[in-house]
């Protein structure tokens, strides 16, 4: 027994008190609820010292088969499932591309490598999936609630001067034409007379890209030829923009047919094409070139009101599309559509204030022909929002008090520029301001008549002494006018010329008050100088009765915006 005791390990009476082991796979359920290490005993340490029963669940969960992940399978699926949305959505691209309407030229035309329909993509814009309405004969009344108001009221004006009794001698044609005029316009908007609100065309909200098709390069290279040429067209020449020189397009022009252009440029491109494409296409002799032309000057307009109906709400502050912005203007006024005109010329008018165009001394230093272009498109927006803001009869956006940088030296201009900027233009910008502030402002028209007719006088004579004065850049430009004796295009630039500055002498002397024993809503001034300048329309369409379609077209847009 002394044997078997020394034999014996003495910590086996230690172990004989320790829980004993097992194999068990999982730890007990108090351990686990407890969040403390379990031994697997039965019981466990932890359940022995807390003495509580240990109990262990009956059977394991069984763990899921691992297996390996079928990547061809499971993405095949996938890449299949995106393949049939991508096929969806090119046909959508398809069905708007063939939804823009292009329209098919039937004269021959080999339109090969760049200029076989050029095909533009714009990255960040979105498609438009609206056919653009191509008949605009009908809308652009009804787009300005200005015109339509003007309209109304000279309507109504001259009903009431036929039926009062002082008109013995009527013709029977009258009445029948007042009221047919009175129907159309009740006709072209709701509410009797109230335009439409402008038609805007709606943007697929997934698409990421434009695709416009551009007039065969060959075609737009010849009309350019034609106008920078050595025998140049003094047509083509005045219908040119005047914004900017011909060859300044041509890098724009270039920048877009090559493929990588921003929305400035496709604006100034599309704006300069349809420009030169129409007075372009009405010198063809041949009846096929002249639709075809015609055509494709459609085109740019289909394009450019798309680019300008989904500009972004912030434009960047650069010389680019601040010239972008008042070509777009200039759009909009050859299309009466003067409050679009005034919504792009603000924009424009914001950049060069941005910029610092107003100012003498530039915020960095410039090139001498930097300081030409930045120049003389600061002056283009000046005049163009004096006579916007005295035809809406609005405050102007330029303040004469902020402009520092001069005019007086400012004659210069590129050699195979359009029109040149004549100082007697920015004078006659500066007194339309005038005009406004001092006699059709609210502040003015609470001031009493009698200053404020003093004033008017005043301002209708020095509008006439500045339009009678002479000006050599404005001289220059009217002696490289004429081709040809029968020319009609000169003497009507100077015949519309005279009737804009009889028609703003009538608006001042509008605002005096007549005399109290004349019976009339106006003064004799007033009276005289709207008979001259009504005398000075017939004049103008006595030369238009053998005029071509586009001459007499042309001078209904100038005067519409200027008399």
């Amino acid at each position: 027994m002394q044997q078997d005791a020394l034999n014996s390990d003495p910590g086996d009476d230690a172990r004989s008190d320790t829980p004993t082991k097992t194999a068990h796979p999982l730890s007990c359920d108090q351990c686990r609820q407890r969040k403390v290490r379990c031994d697997r005993g039965i019981p466990c340490g932890p359940c022995s010292r807390r003495r509580e029963q240990c109990v262990y669940p009956t059977s394991a969960k069984p763990r899921a088969k691992r297996q390996r992940a079928l990547v061809s399978d499971g993405y095949e699926s996938k890449i299949d499932h995106l393949s049939v949305k991508l096929d969806k959505v090119l046909a959508s691209i398809e069905n708007l591309e063939s939804s823009f309407g292009q329209i098919d030229t039937s004269a021959p035309s080999t339109r090969t490598n760049l200029a076989e329909n050029t095909p533009l993509s714009l990255a960040g814009s979105a498609l438009l999936h609206k056919t653009p309405v191509e008949d605009h004969s009908g809308s652009e009344l009804q787009r300005d609630a200005v015109l339509a108001t003007q309209a109304a009221f000279a309507t109504k004006f001259a009903q009431k001067a036929v039926d009062s009794s002082h008109l013995l001698q009527v013709s029977p044609d009258v009445r029948p034409c007042l009221d047919a005029l009175r129907d159309e316009l009740k006709e072209r908007g709701p509410g009797h007379g109230d335009p439409k609100p402008p038609e805007t065309r709606g943007i697929s909200a997934g698409a990421s890209q434009h695709h416009f098709t551009l007039p065969p390069i060959q075609l737009a290279m010849a009309a350019i030829h034609k106008l920078k040429g050595r025998f140049k067209s003094s047509r083509l020449r005045f219908c040119w923009c005047m914004e900017i020189d011909v060859g300044q397009f041509v890098d724009y022009f270039f920048t877009v047919y090559s493929g990588t252009p921003s929305l400035a440029d496709l604006i100034i491109v599309h704006c300069g094409l349809h420009n030169l494409l129409v007075p372009y296409g009405n010198q063809q002799k041949d009846k096929t070139s002249q639709d075809n032309i015609k055509s494709q000057a459609a085109l740019c307009q289909q394009n450019l009101e798309s680019i300008l109906a989904n500009l972004p709400f912030s434009i960047p502050s650069t010389y680019d599309f601040a010239l972008a912005l008042l070509m777009a203007t200039t759009y909009f006024v050859q299309r009466c559509s003067m409050s679009q005109a005034w919504s792009y010329l603000a924009a424009a008018a914001q950049i060069c204030l941005t910029l610092g165009y107003h100012r003498e001394v530039p915020s960095k230093p410039e090139k001498k022909q930097e300081r030409q272009r930045r120049v003389r498109l600061f002056w283009l927006v000046y005049i163009m929002d004096k006579l916007l803001a005295l035809r809406l009869n609005r405050p102007s956006l330029l303040r004469d008090r902020d402009i520092t940088v001069s005019y007086e030296s400012y004659g210069e201009t590129a050699v195979d520029s359009s029109l040149p900027i004549a100082p007697k233009w920015i004078k006659m910008g500066m007194l339309y301001g005038r005009i406004y502030d001092e006699i059709f402002s609210p502040g003015a028209l609470l001031q009493p008549s009698t200053p404020r007719e003093t004033r008017a006088r005043e301002l209708a004579v020095e509008l006439d002494c500045l339009f009678d004065s002479k000006d050599p850049v404005e001289e220059s430009f009217m002696e490289e006018l004429p081709e040809h004796p029968d020319d009609l295009l000169p003497r009507l630039v100077k015949r519309a010329d005279r009737i804009s500055h009889l028609a703003i002498i009538t608006l001042i002397y509008r605002s005096i008050q007549p005399s109290s024993n004349t019976g009339s809503a106006f003064c004799n001034e007033c009276l005289s100088s709207a008979k001259q300048c009504l005398e000075e329309h017939k004049e103008a369409f006595s030369l238009l009765q053998d005029a071509e379609p586009s001459t007499v077209e042309l001078y209904v847009q100038w005067q519409v915006v200027n008399a």
